[in-house]
């Protein structure tokens, strides 16, 4: 009887194994990696709503006749009071059409924007360094109307915080996101770098903003994550199952004992 019993208990301990190994452990790495892409899209989810917010205070503004009639007496304190209700604004010009190389110093980044909204080409939110500081500047064309040559380019310029203070809440448990930007064929630019991780890097986000995408590596709340708890409904599965596998060995055995005494 030992031989049997020995061979239904390594069955039993195999199809135990089989199903940690098939069942728990994917089912943990699926739970784990559901919970790093959920994460990184609220990450983006809220990089996006400041994206948006920016994009349609400007457009309002861009249809304003208060800011078109700044376009004929750009007084530069009528202008940054026109526009200082908005969050995060460090700088506000209003040029008229080839004025922004004559104007004062602009880097040429930010001059080809300027030279893209004059032929047409809306520019998306670019963030390039001034003062030491990454600096975000939205650059839009004002016209009386869409059919209106151009009348002027605003260009407003950004804290880059006003974008990346929502993504650092919890960064210090939830993981390490990257914000980067690529304008062309220029190399990545990293604008913003937050948290900590050793875990792999989920693909890059994109975002509202053309120019920005998000990576995300899931940090130690989500790594140790489990998606199973103790059930001890479980355990007593467990328990009845080999009370009764060994319970049928005994009783097996024992009439085999039974049946030889009666033989004898």
């Amino acid at each position: 009887m030992l031989p049997g019993l020995l061979i239904a208990l390594a069955g039993l301990l195999a199809g135990v194994l089989l199903t940690w190994f098939t069942a728990v452990l994917t089912g943990q790495r699926e739970h784990r990696n559901n919970l790093a892409y959920a994460q990184a899209g609220a990450l983006v989810s809220r990089l996006d709503a400041s994206i948006i917010a920016v994009s349609n205070e400007v457009n309002a503004l861009a249809r304003s006749p208060a800011v078109l009639a700044l376009v004929q007496s750009p007084d530069p304190k009528k202008l940054l009071g026109a526009f200082a209700h908005l969050d995060g604004l460090v700088a506000a010009q209003l040029l008229k059409p080839g004025q922004a190389a004559s104007s004062p110093p602009m880097s040429e980044p930010v001059l080809d924007m300027v030279r893209r909204a004059e032929r047409g080409v809306p520019p998306a939110l670019e963030a390039y360094p001034e003062a030491g500081q990454q600096r975000v500047f939205s650059v839009t064309a004002l016209c009386e109307s869409a059919d209106a040559p151009v009348q002027a380019i605003l260009v407003l310029t950004f804290a880059l915080s006003r974008f990346t203070d929502p993504l650092q809440r919890d960064a210090g448990t939830i993981g390490q996101m990257r914000l980067t930007q690529l304008v062309f064929n220029d190399p990545p630019i990293e604008l913003f770098n937050h948290g900590h991780s050793q875990a792999p890097a989920l693909h890059q986000l994109g975002t509202a903003n053309a120019t920005w995408a998000l990576g995300f590596q899931p940090g130690p709340l989500i790594e140790n994550a489990s998606a199973y708890r103790f059930n001890p409904w479980l355990l007593l599965a467990a328990f009845l199952a080999l009370s009764g596998l060994f319970g049928g060995f005994w009783l097996t055995a024992r009439r085999s004992q039974n049946g030889a005494v009666n033989i004898s």
